[in-house]
């Protein structure tokens, strides 16, 4: 822990003083490093942390015929925590590798001062934090075996905080400012560079579960308050700024590092028995807030000036050139199969301004210009050159979520009284998920998704099989309004449970609008699409559906297609990809066969009637 804590005189005639505190943590650096070779039946972890709490307070207290003062306290934080693999593993177990900051910043400053003539004071409390977090298998290194891998970076702060205050009491007049900075640049990375992944010429895939994630939370406040009072005139200026910037990145970039010309084929390099998961993770809530008011006989001019800015740099990727073969298991059926890679930037912002300026005099003239800033740069990508194979799908997703407030206010009181408060909310991110010019071949779905919206514009589309499915009325309902729209398209994924019945994993499916919480899944067509002589339905895109598939047809309001019953249930015979027919029954056996019916609709229970899409026997006969 780094403490100060400065307070200085007391005079009865003219005087000035100073309080500063000025921290500089320029060498802070943590590193833990494999160089040589380590060769290990169990794990191999490996981390560089940083567990930092810089509390600064400087103040100055005046009295005299006339006074000038001020408190400053500045800390700039220039730590690193790193860890790095720069050699050769063998590991039976897991290779951890973590490179981990922990912040506690508290900064204050504060002036007060009263005198008979004339006062000036300013307050000012500033923290810089420009640390670097680092997690990587650095170019040249090899990783011979490892079950799994997990590389972690991470930043976050249990606070971080600036205050300054500022008071002036005078005869004539005072004058003051107080000026509070929480900035907080820096760098989270976490990364895999030209190193060679597991033994190219081992017959089997011998490292595991990949994980690469690089995450930042910082929510800084900056805050300043100010007061000035004068028989003549009054006057002070608050700067209140609270600013995150930093670059969170997460990528794999490897071409196969150092032994890659010991592999017979480009497809026994970098080669991954399980998932490969890259993240880039960032939250940025800065918080600046100001108040300011000047009191005076003659004139006063209060002003105040806060401004929040959330605009990371948030990466995710797949390097140039890089090769990458994530087999997993290598089984196929869906419910078991392993081999999944996803590429995924995350970032949640939210800037927060808010500015008050008051004053009152003959004359008083002041304001606010308050500014909340959101410029973030988000990518989830696979770059140029890269070579990439899946056993099952490959994710890009680039997804961010924002909140901005900005409001300034403030009144002046006098015979002449003008304010100006101004406030702006910009709101500009930059968000990108793509495939670059890359060979991607994906044993499943190739997925690209790109979002930007308020917490109410991205859904939470999650739900329970147990709890969330009404199966009499094919109905799934959420915890919060779904967003969706007749007509649109989504996509299920079982998330590793076994998939509810009628429902394929990773197909994607049209909604039918229920209510702003409930929906139905199917696919659409018209009467022009069916074939009335062969019965044949032919869709314009893929209907997702299989043989054998139970399926309830609903005219959705319009006339009944010829042929078919509203609200009976009916089996599919997929004929293609874009066209199959509708059958009441589905054969099991040789003069066997099942009838479908649906429970809700095609059921009446006061008379134990069940009404069928065709005939199927007659009075008497067994069923």
């Amino acid at each position: 822990m780094l403490a100060s804590n400065y307070q200085d005189g007391q005079s009865t005639a003219a005087s000035s003083a100073i309080a500063a505190d000025d921290i500089d943590s320029t060498a802070g650096i943590t590193e833990a490093v494999i160089a040589g070779a380590v060769t290990a039946g169990g794990d191999v972890s490996l981390t560089g942390k940083d567990d930092q709490s810089v509390q600064a307070v400087a103040g100055s207290a005046e009295v005299g015929g006339a006074s000038i003062g001020a408190g400053v306290a500045v800390v700039t934080v220039n730590n690193a925590a790193l860890a790095r693999v720069d050699g050769r593993i063998d590991a039976g177990g897991r290779l951890s590798v973590q490179g981990v900051h922990q912040g506690d910043h508290d900064v204050t400053a504060f002036i007060g001062e009263a005198a008979g003539s004339f006062t000036a004071g300013a307050g000012v409390a500033i923290v810089n934090d420009h640390g670097v977090q680092e997690a990587a298998i650095r170019d040249g290194a090899v990783i011979e075996s490892a079950a799994s891998i997990d590389l972690t970076s991470s930043r976050s702060y249990s606070k971080f905080k600036t205050l300054a205050v500022e008071a002036q009491i005078a005869g004539l007049g005072a004058a003051g400012a107080s000026i509070a900075r929480s900035v907080a640049d820096g760098a989270t990375t976490a990364y895999i560079g030209d190193a060679t992944i597991g033994d190219p010429t081992s017959p089997s895939a011998p490292v595991g579960d990949v994980t690469i994630e690089a995450g930042s939370d910082i929510r800084p406040q900056a805050r300043a308050y100010s007061a000035s009072a004068g028989v003549l005139a009054a006057g002070d200026g608050n700067q209140e700024v609270a600013e995150v910037t930093p670059t969170v990145s997460a990528s794999f970039a490897s071409a196969g590092g150092p032994e890659a010309s010991n592999a017979q084929t480009p497809d026994d390099i970098n080669r991954i028995a399980g998932d490969v998961t890259i993240v880039a993770n960032s939250t940025a809530k800065p918080r600046a807030i100001g108040v300011g008011v000047a009191v005076a006989g003659g004139v006063a001019i209060p002003v105040t000036l806060p401004t929040a800015t959330a605009s990371p740099t948030v990466e995710a990727y797949i390097g140039e050139d890089t090769v990458l073969h994530v087999l997993g298991n290598g089984n196929t059926n869906p419910n078991t199969a392993t081999g999944r890679l996803e590429v995924v930037a995350i970032a949640a912002d939210d800037p927060h301004a808010d500015g008050t300026a008051a004053g009152a005099a003959v004359a008083s003239g002041g304001g606010t210009g308050v500014f909340a800033t959101n410029k973030t740069t988000l990518n989830a990508y696979v770059g140029d050159g890269a070579t990439v194979t899946t056993n099952t799908d490959t994710l890009v997703k680039a997804e961010h979520e924002y909140v901005g407030y900005a409001r300034g206010q403030g009144g002046d009181l006098g015979a002449l009284a003008v304010n100006v408060d101004n406030a702006t909310l910009d709101i500009e991110p930059t968000v990108q998920a793509y495939i670059a010019s890359a060979n991607v071949q994906a044993g499943g779905d190739v997925i690209i998704e790109s979002e930007s919206g308020t917490p109410g514009e991205l859904p939470d589309l999650s739900f329970a099989a147990g709890t969330d499915i009404d199966y009499d009325a094919n109905t799934i309902t959420f915890e919060r309004p779904h967003g969706l729209e007749t007509g649109e398209t989504v996509v299920y994924r079982a998330n590793g449970q076994t998939p509810i019945g009628g429902l394929t994993d990773g197909a994607n499916y049209q909604v039918i609008r229920v209510s702003d919480r409930t929906i139905k899944l199917g696919t659409f067509f018209t009467a022009d699409q069916v074939d009335n002589d062969s019965g044949e339905i032919r869709f314009d895109n893929p209907h997702n559906l299989e043989s054998g598939a139970g399926v309830v047809y609903d005219a959705n309001g319009n006339p009944w297609i010829n042929g078919l019953h509203n609200g009976l249930s009916y089996f599919v015979n997929a004929l293609d990809a874009s066209a199959l027919k509708l059958s009441p029954t589905v054969e099991i056996a040789d003069n066997e066969a099942i009838a479908a019916f649906n429970g809700h609709s095609a059921v009446d229970y006061e008379t134990n009637e069940i009404r069928l899409a065709a005939s199927y026997a007659a009075t008497g006969e067994s069923l």
